[in-house]
């Protein structure tokens, strides 16, 4: 089964999944964590089917009551207003009612199948993964089980068991965010991002891994760090190492780097590092929550660097448009990027 273009709705029909949600056995454990690794973008869609799921007593009744069912509409409806924030649902009442029928079909094979070995308390809650996540514009502070702290990036999310169990201690991260691992010897940290895995034992380190980006960067302040990549390659990252790896190349380099740079956004300041203006426009986006058109004909040339802190967005690009040669105009959340003549 290909479930790399599931939504919300196709979850709900898919009884493999669930199978896991209710009781997961090792193998669906196994498939499902793996699955989620290979594809962080579908962490939002699998928590939120998650969460229809487990909230209105999926697999105890062949029949909902009212206050059920609403509760089911509520959390689609949540969904959909955190998805994509706009006024016109992507789920009409119509479908809504769709998704109802499909749990109580799914309900009822449910426990025609799997009743006779079916036992309230047979989902581990130790193993019951959380997911925090950040909007553009937003920051959050996470403290794991554990104890390791973990300050999100805007854009990121991480998905992290509610208590750690096992011989590691596993998260997946997408975008960015920065570690301070709570040392334990006997079971060490691993970060699954797209295609590398970071494992410490108990250190402070940052790790940037975009959807949309082909690099995942791995950056340490203090302790070691080891990273590996899908191939088998592998890299110890000391203090003021940074870890690239190429998602199109699989490979994986160490530079030395200022520290200050790479974990500025921790303190609140935004920083570029020679860099271009696509690249710029992307970070400002996150930074600030806010979208930014490039009009057509605007030449993007050149490199920037410079340090913000506390600035506010009209003064960044005030000072960027003069040594590049653009204006722009800003209209609330929206920045329109257009041609000095």
């Amino acid at each position: 089964m290909d479930y790399k273009d599931f939504d919300v709705r196709d979850f709900l029909k898919d009884e493999y999944f669930v199978e896991w949600v209710l009781h997961p056995d090792h193998e669906s454990d196994h498939f499902w964590k793996q699955w989620l690794f290979d594809h962080t973008d579908k962490l939002e869609e699998v928590e939120h089917a998650r969460e229809v799921i487990t909230s209105v007593g999926y697999a105890y009744k062949a029949k909902l009551s009212d206050p059920e069912y609403s509760a089911m509409f509520e959390t689609l409806l949540r969904f959909n207003e955190a998805k994509n924030n706009k006024s016109t649902p992507w789920l009409t009442r119509d479908v809504m009612k769709v998704a109802a029928s499909i749990v109580l079909i799914l309900a009822a094979a449910l426990m025609m199948t799997q009743r006779s070995n079916f036992r309230p308390d047979s989902y581990d809650s130790s193993e019951h993964m959380l997911v925090s996540k950040t909007v553009y514009g937003q920051k959050k502070n996470i403290v794991l089980s554990d104890g390791t702290r973990v300050m999100l990036n805007a854009g990121s999310s991480l998905t992290y068991p509610e208590k750690f169990s096992g011989d590691a201690r596993e998260v997946i991260l997408s975008g960015e965010a920065f570690f301070n691992v709570e040392h334990d010897v006997h079971r060490p940290f691993l970060i699954k991002t797209s295609g590398l895995t970071t494992k410490v034992l108990g250190t402070s380190f940052n790790v940037r891994s975009y959807t949309e980006d082909d690099k995942v960067l791995v950056s340490v302040v203090t302790g070691k760090v080891e990273i590996n990549s899908p191939n088998g390659t592998s890299e110890v990252l000391l203090p003021s190492d940074m870890g690239t790896f190429s998602k199109s190349a699989k490979e994986i380099t160490v530079t030395k780097l200022d520290k200050a740079n790479f974990i500025a956004w921790t303190k609140g300041i935004l920083t570029f590092d020679n860099e271009t203006l696509p690249n710029i426009f992307e970070k400002l986006e996150r930074w600030y929550g806010v979208e930014i058109q490039v009009l057509k004909g605007v030449k993007l040339e050149g490199k920037y660097s410079g340090s913000y802190k506390n600035k506010s967005l009209e003064l960044i690009l005030k000072g960027i448009s003069y040594t590049s040669n653009f204006k722009y105009s800003i209209n609330n959340k929206k920045i329109i990027i257009y041609e000095d003549n």
